[in-house]
C-alpha cells in the first residue's frame, strides 16, 4: 500500500472541510445546537458511557456501539456538538483527499482539484444531509477508500487489512452500511485471492471488534449488545413485509425512486461511468457490484429515511471523474493556473451547497431566540441534582442542554413497533407513575388524553415554550 503523503495542496481540503461544515452542519458553533433527534440520542448515550453507563443494558438505543464511543469522545468538549464538528471535519478532509487522489488516477491536477471542489455540493444536499451527524456520514470516507482501492488496483495485504478495519468499524456503527464490502469481497474471492483477503481483512475486523466485545463482556452486557443491536433491530424495527425476493425488489425500487427524483445526479452517475468504462472495464465491474450490494444492504428493509441515501453519494461522485475525462484529454495546464484552480475549487466547495442546503437559515446569524432546550435547561437547573425524562418521543436534546445523564433505561421513544417491543412505552409510563424523575418534557402534539392524564396525576406543568411542555414532580 502506498503511503498517503500529506502534500501542501491538501491544506486546501482541510480549510474546505472545516469551513463548509461550519456553514452547513448544525454540529458547528455557528448553530445554537443540533436539533435533530438522532445525534442527540447518540450524544446522550455517549455521555452516559463517560459516567459509567453501558449502552443497551443501562440506556436503550439501537445504533452500533462504536457510534456511541465516538460521541463519548466528542462529549469532552462540553454540552455541545463541537467535538462531533471536529471529528466530522477531519473525516471530510480525508474524503476530499481520497477523492482528489481518485481523480488523479485519470485527470490532470487542475481537473482533479475542480471535481474535488464539487464534492461538498453532492454531500451536503439537503435531500439526504439533514442537520449533520448521521451514522451514514461516518461511512463516507470509508466507502471512498474502498472505491479508490477498486480503481487503483494492485491491492496488497495492508490494503485488505485496512478494508477489514473499515468494514468492522461500519459493522459496529450501523451494520446495514457494510454493503460496499460485500460486493468487493465477493469479487476478490472469485479472483482466487481468498486466503490473502480472508486473513488480512479478518485481522482488520478483529482489531476493531475485539475491544468492543471485551468492553461489553467486562461489563456483563454482551447479551444486551446482541439482544438490542441485532435481535431488536432485525425483528422490531419498521420494515416492509415479504420474502427475500420482495425485499430485494423493495431495495431496487428505492434506488429507482432516488435516480428518478435526482436527474442531475443520475446523469452524472451514468454518463460519468460510461467515460470511465473506456479506461478501466474490470474496475467498473467491481464498482457496480459493490454499488449493487450497497443498495441491497441499506434498503433491504424496504423503509427509507432521507439520510439513508447518503451512503450512495460516494458512488455517484465517481461520475464527476468520468465526466471530466474529455477535458483532461484536450487541455493540460500547469504552474500558476493550478494554484488559481485550487482557490476556485475552495470557493466552489463553500458556495455551491447554498443551492441545495438551507441549514444556514437556522444558524445564529438568523435565529436570535434561544431554542426551547436552552430555555427549559435554565428551569431544570434551579433544582439541584435533578433528573429528567424525555417522554413519548425521540431525544430532542434536553438532556444535553440541561447537562443531565438519564437515570432510566428507556430515556426516549424509538421507531420500533409497540406490538413487537412494548418495553419502551410501558417502561416510560412506569417511570411517570413511580415519579422516577424530577422533570418530564414532552411535545404537546404527542400528548394523547391518556398520557396527559397520567402525567398530570403525578406532575405539574411549570413551563411551556415552542410547543413543548415541562412538568415537575408534585
Amino acid at each position: 500500500m502506498k503511503k498517503l503523503k500529506f502534500e501542501r495542496k491538501y491544506w486546501l481540503f482541510v480549510g474546505l472541510a472545516f469551513a463548509s461544515l461550519f456553514l452547513y452542519s448544525k454540529t458547528s458553533p455557528l448553530y445554537w445546537t443540533n436539533d435533530w433527534v438522532d445525534p442527540n440520542a447518540f450524544m446522550t448515550v455517549g455521555r452516559g458511557i463517560i459516567h459509567g453507563l453501558v449502552p443497551y443494558r443501562d440506556l436503550f438505543e439501537q445504533k452500533g456501539p462504536l457510534l456511541y464511543f465516538i460521541h463519548a469522545l466528542a462529549s469532552f468538549t462540553g454540552n455541545n456538538f463541537f467535538g462531533i464538528y471536529l471529528i466530522q471535519s477531519l473525516l471530510l478532509t480525508s474524503s476530499l483527499i481520497l477523492f482528489y487522489k481518485l481523480g488523479r488516477l485519470y485527470l490532470p491536477e487542475y481537473l482533479a482539484l475542480i471535481v474535488t471542489g464539487l464534492l461538498p455540493f453532492l454531500m451536503l444536499n439537503g435531500s439526504w444531509y439533514e442537520a449533520g451527524d448521521s451514522a451514514e456520514e461516518f461511512a463516507f470516507p470509508a466507502v471512498l477508500s474502498l472505491i479508490y482501492l477498486i480503481f487503483r488496483g494492485n491491492a496488497g495485504w495492508q490494503d485488505y487489512y485496512i478494508q477489514g478495519l473499515l468494514f468492522g468499524s461500519l459493522f459496529w456503527i450501523k451494520y446495514t452500511m457494510i454493503g460496499p464490502w460485500l460486493g468487493f469481497f465477493l469479487f476478490v474471492f472469485f479472483q482466487r485471492q481468498f486466503w490473502k483477503l480472508l486473513l488480512s481483512s479478518l485481522a482488520g475486523f478483529l482489531t476493531i471488534s475485539l475491544p468492543i466485545l471485551l468492553y461489553f463482556l467486562a461489563n456483563g452486557a454482551l447479551g444486551d449488545l446482541f439482544e438490542v443491536y441485532f435481535k431488536v433491530n432485525m425483528t422490531a424495527y419498521p420494515r416492509a413485509q415479504g420474502d427475500l425476493l420482495a425485499h430485494f425488489g423493495n431495495a431496487l425500487s428505492i434506488l429507482g425512486g432516488f435516480l428518478l427524483s435526482q436527474p442531475l445526479l443520475t446523469a452524472i452517475f451514468i454518463l460519468g461511468l460510461f467515460g470511465l468504462l473506456l479506461r478501466r472495464n474490470l474496475a467498473i465491474l467491481i464498482f457496480l457490484v459493490s454499488f449493487l450490494t450497497t443498495v441491497l444492504a441499506q434498503f433491504y428493509g424496504g423503509i427509507v429515511f432521507p439520510y439513508y441515501l447518503f451512503i450512495l453519494i460516494p458512488f455517484v461522485a465517481v461520475g464527476l471523474v468520468g465526466l471530466a475525462l474529455p477535458l483532461g484529454m484536450l487541455f493540460t495546464f500547469e504552474g500558476k493556473f493550478v494554484k488559481i484552480v485550487g482557490s476556485l475549487s475552495l470557493a466552489l466547495g463553500l458556495l455551491l451547497p447554498l443551492a441545495v442546503n438551507d441549514n444556514l437559515a437556522s444558524s445564529r446569524l438568523f435565529v436570535k431566540e434561544a431554542p426551547v432546550t436552552v430555555i427549559f435547561a435554565k428551569i431544570i437547573g434551579r433544582r439541584p441534582n435533578s433528573t429528567l425524562l424525555n417522554y413519548a418521543w425521540l431525544d430532542w436534546g434536553f438532556y444535553l442542554a440541561a447537562n443531565k445523564i438519564p437515570n432510566v433505561k428507556y430515556f426516549e421513544y424509538q421507531n420500533i413497533s409497540y406490538l413487537l417491543y412494548p418495553e419502551v412505552e410501558n417502561g416510560q409510563d412506569s417511570y411517570i407513575a413511580s415519579q422516577r424523575t424530577d422533570f418530564v418534557v414532552v411535545l404537546a402534539s404527542q400528548l394523547d388524553p391518556g398520557k396527559q392524564a397520567l402525567i398530570e396525576q403525578y406532575y405539574q406543568l411549570v413551563a411551556e415554550s415552542q410547543g413543548y411542555l415541562l412538568f415537575e414532580k408534585k
